[in-house]
Parts: structure tokens; sequence; C-alpha cells
């Protein structure tokens, strides 16, 4: 289009007053009434289906108006005998302006009165999808604004696909092994304008049950649901642990994870038996002493090392009962404090998966602009990926119990 003619210039107003419905100027003004609304239902919308038909009509396609009777395959509302003389048309200059000028009115046309064709082809999706027949409503209106900016093509692309259940890399998340960011996780991502705006306007929704990045997963395919009672996944029937970071890290811990009774009777013994050396470390905060200044302790010249490293292991043992916690305990009588950190982490993480029973945990992160996606079954598959859980402030000498003593953790990179 000229810029003479650009939207806002003098001479598209001009067209806009003057230009009869059908002619080349008509088209002109309006080929960019898609971009101009941007979804409203102005009043200079309502011509565009019955130009349409005219154009059909002119054309020699159609001999009356097609039928206003909406088809869930055929969402624009045109009867098959129309689209099949549309198809079938010669492969002419004419054929093809033909063509254009129709396919430029369809994306003009004004999508609100075929959203409820699109309700019941998502409610159809929901019979086979507990999670789907909860959002018909807000997957509905998401649909709705795809309309607005994409094809036709684009769109019934999207939703074949989805009603196939071949959106979501099922069996690529399943195997693990990788961090997979939306393109890797996504078929189509990046490539429809459909299905990219579907995935990057769920991926942080949470609802129904379901946190943030969960919900995308369970609405985009019947392989991944809600699991019953709780805010997990069922992944193929497979019991699957997620957690997200998005603005704070999660915590291995629940009402099922919690220290092991005596703890609280531990801890006080300790402060007060180390109550001088604490001190001078700066002492413990009103949520407890962190592990760095435990491990401060443990280094004065004033504490007996076999004494403190017995008495650590007496700790770790309520905060991780039966598990092995001899080396750990070494590493924070030694003041290994790196290496404490990661035993500790790993512990966090071993002690919950196997209270749990889960299959795997599925780690999120949605603080990056790019959401990433990585499936674990253990400390080693993520050594494998050259990746490890971190875990923010350690209170191994934590006032309010299992909330300050197992830590918030987030998977990362080695360096």
């Amino acid at each position: 289009m000229s810029l003479l003619t650009h939207p806002g210039t003098a001479m598209n107003q001009k067209m806009r007053a003057t230009a009869k419905p059908g002619t080349d100027e008509w088209f002109k003004t309006w080929r960019t009434l898609s971009y101009l609304t941007k979804g409203r239902k102005n009043h200079y919308m309502l011509p565009i289906k019955e130009q349409l038909e005219k154009l059909l009509i002119k054309h020699g396609i159609i001999k009356e108006a097609p039928g206003d009777a909406l088809d869930k395959k055929n969402l624009l509302g045109l009867r098959q005998d129309v689209l099949s003389k549309l198809e079938s048309l010669p492969q002419t200059k004419e054929a093809r302006r033909t063509l254009e000028k129709v396919r430029e009115l369809l994306q003009a046309t004004d999508a609100t009165d075929n959203l409820k064709a699109y309700a019941d082809r998502i409610a159809d999706l929901g019979t086979n999808d507990s999670d789907v027949a909860n959002a018909v409503e807000q997957l509905t209106k998401l649909i709705g604004a795809v309309v607005q900016m994409s094809s036709v093509k684009d769109r019934e692309l999207f939703l074949k696909k989805w009603e196939a259940d071949q959106i979501v890399k099922v069996d690529k998340l399943m195997k693990g092994g990788e961090v997979m960011k939306l393109s890797e996780l996504f078929n189509y991502y990046g490539k429809s304008k459909a299905v990219t705006y579907v995935v990057n306007s769920l991926a942080k929704d949470a609802g129904y049950g379901l946190g943030k990045g969960e919900f995308l997963l369970a609405v985009l395919s019947r392989r991944i649901q809600k699991a019953p009672g709780k805010g997990d996944l069922l992944i193929d029937g497979k019991s699957i642990e997620v957690k997200a970071t998005d603005g704070g890290s999660p915590r291995f811990s629940d009402q099922e994870v919690r220290v092991a009774q005596g703890y609280e009777q531990t801890r006080d013994t300790l402060f007060d038996l180390y109550k001088e050396e604490i001190a001078q470390t700066g002492g413990a905060g009103s949520t407890g002493l962190n592990l760095a200044r435990w491990v401060q302790v443990g280094q004065a010249t004033t504490v007996d090392k076999p004494t403190f490293a017995k008495n650590t292991t007496a700790l770790l043992d309520k905060i991780f009962p039966n598990m092995n916690n001899s080396e750990l305990a070494n590493a924070i009588a030694a003041g290994q404090l790196g290496k404490a950190k990661s035993l500790y982490a790993n512990s966090c993480f071993t002690r919950y998966m196997t209270i749990k029973q889960d299959e795997a945990v599925l780690y999120i992160n949605l603080a990056k602009k790019d959401p990433t996606y990585v499936m674990f079954r253990s400390v080693e598959d993520l050594a494998s990926m050259g990746l490890y859980l971190h875990a923010d402030t350690i209170y191994i000498l934590g006032m309010s119990g299992q909330r300050d003593v197992y830590p918030q953790m987030s998977v990362k990179v080695k360096q």
C-alpha cells in the first residue's frame, strides 16, 4: 500500500469517505482494518461480511448469500460448496487477485460472533481433558484474541494440533537430560503466531488448582493432568513433583516432610552450650543461626572439635532422620562451608523425594524472560547436565522449625 494512502493521511481519509464498496480503492483503503480496530466491535466493521458475499457473487462463486449457520470445522460460516469453489479456482492472475481480496476480508471479519463456535470446539476437547473443561471460558477468550492476530490457516493449525495432542513434546519432557526453553518444549513455537501467542499467554498463568507453568502444560496436553488431591501433575499416569522459581524459590518441605520430634530441644541445648561462640559470630537473628555462622562456631579455639562434630551429627539426625549424615557433619566440623551447603541442599532433596515417592521433579524457572523446564530424578541427573541444587540461606538452628531449616532452593548451572 502506498504511503500516500497510509491510514491517517489526507488521501486515506478522502478514500474512506468516497470509495465505493467492492472497488479497488475500497480494498486499498480498508485492507488494514483488522489492525486499526484492535479487535473492537466498531460500527464500520459490520459491512465486512456483506461485502464478502457481494465479492463472491460478483465473481460467480455463489449465486446467493452464504447461510448463517456455523460449522465447528468452518468457523467463518461459509458453506462447504463455497469453500470447494474457492479451492478450485483456476490459477489465473484474476483468480489470485480474487482470493487475495477474500483473504483480506476474512482477516478483517469481526470474529466475536464466532466465539460460540470456538467455545464449542474447546468444550469438545474438555470431554477428554478435565483441565481444559475447567477453563473453557478463559481459553475461549484467549482463542478470541488469537483470531484477531493470526491467519485462518495459522489458527486452524493450532486448533488441529491441540485437538490431536501434538503441541507439547511430552516424551521429550519425560526423558529429561536437558534444560528446555519454550521453543524446545512446544511444537511450532516461534513458527506459528497462534501457538506462540497461546504458550506465551499461559506460561506464567495459574488457576484451577494448578501453579504457574503447570496450567500451561495441563491444558495443552491430554497426557498431562492435575494430580488428584494436590497441586502437582500426572504425566502419563506418573506423579511428577513441580517446583517453580518465580520471584522466590521453592522449598523441598511440606506437611509430610518435617523435622523429627525433639529438634527444638536439641537446637535449644546447642544454643545454650555454644552461647559465647555464637555471640562472637554476630549472634543469631529472629530466624535462627545460619549454617555459615555454625561453621564459624566449630572453628573457634574454645570448641572441642570431636564434640562439636558429634553434636552436629545429632542435630542433623533431627533434620534428616533415617539418613547417613556423617559426610555433611564432617564437612561442617572441618569448616568446609561450600561443600557443606552443597551436601545440605542435596540432603533436602533426597529426603523429600524419599517421602513423597514421586517419579521425578519438574523444575520450572519463571524468573527468566524465557522460562525453562528441566526434569530430573536425582542430584546425579542434575550433575550430568552440568547443574546443581543451590540453597539460599540455611538456618541449621532455625527458630520456626521446618520453614527455616529447609531452605529455598533453585537449580543453577555449574560455573
